[in-house]
């Protein structure tokens, strides 16, 4: 087994536990959990590159991007 891939153990606090318990579906390991709430919450360096897009890029009016649109 690679070494990524490999089980370990985390240890939580059983309201944590109790609150991951109820996204669990037949099927589905802890693991999967967290990963699928870890997948819909940015990171901090997807939100910097975001920040840095809203303030370093041009501005583009929605009246141009209608008329640049090709149909």
């Amino acid at each position: 087994m690679a070494a990524d891939t490999a089980p370990t153990t985390i240890t939580v606090p059983v309201f944590v536990r109790r609150a991951l318990a109820k996204y669990k579906t037949p099927g589905k390991t802890y693991g999967d959990v967290i990963l699928e709430l870890i997948e819909e919450y940015p990171t901090e360096e997807f939100l910097q590159e975001m920040d840095r897009r809203y303030r370093q890029e041009p501005r583009v009016s929605l009246s141009e991007l209608r008329t640049r649109r090709a149909y």
